[in-house]
This record gives C-alpha cells, structure tokens and sequence, in this order.
C-alpha cells in the first residue's frame, strides 16, 4: 500500500492537497479513508479547526474560540470531534491522518485537570 507523506509550512496548502488527491482518488472508484484538519476562519480571523472525513466529507470541530472543552492556549478542544476523528481512522482500511494536529491537541491535553475525560482519546496504532 502507497503511503504519501506531505508536509510544508502553515499555509502553503498540505490539506488542499490531500482533499483533491482524495477526491481524484474517489472519482476512479478507489476507496479512500481517513481525516484531515483544517482552519476555519471566519472574516480573515482564525476561529479554530475542524476534521474532515476523506471518505464522506463529513466534518467534526477539532477546537474553537467558543464552546466548551478543556482549552489549549486560546481554543478549547472538542473532544465529541476528537471522537469522530479517533472513530474514522479507526474504520479506515488505511491510517491517513493528521498525526501532527492530533499530536499537539494530546500533548496540550495532558494538562487539563479532568484528565479522566482525555485518557485513552488517542491511543489507537491505527493513527499515525
């Protein structure tokens, strides 16, 4: 199985990469799974991020400026969307992630006093 790494800097299009590649990919009847996460932005303002599932498009917030959630400098961390996310790669025939994404929401969250509501969020071989 292909594996495709991309990286780069904030901004220079990563995740716009991986939607087309995913979507060219469902168009010739391959079966594409995973998550990517995005900004969202609202008025040129960075309200927080969001995950989306390669395979359905369906969309889950990763953090927000508003809400609720154990917070990580000025977002606070949706952890209903971290769900969503765990519980797609999960079902993903392959692991295609945003590892970095989620490794920075795990390692803020290793701070939050509820601990027990974070524990295990995470722990799955099958995000990479």
């Amino acid at each position: 199985m292909p594996i495709l790494v991309v990286t780069g800097d904030p901004g220079v299009g990563k995740t716009t990469v991986v939607m087309h590649v995913a979507e060219v990919l469902k168009q010739r009847g391959l079966k594409v799974g995973g998550v990517v996460s995005r900004e969202v932005r609202r008025n040129n303002t960075r309200m927080g991020f969001e995950f989306i599932d390669l395979a359905t498009n369906e969309t889950a917030t990763l953090a927000s400026t508003t809400g609720s959630g154990p917070r990580i400098g000025k977002y606070l961390v949706d952890l209903t969307g971290c769900r969503f996310a765990v519980k797609v790669l999960k079902e993903a025939d392959s692991c295609t992630g945003s590892r970095s994404a989620v490794g920075r929401i795990e390692e803020g969250l290793e701070g939050v006093q509820n601990r027990s509501r974070t524990e295990g969020l995470f722990e799955d071989d099958r995000i990479c």
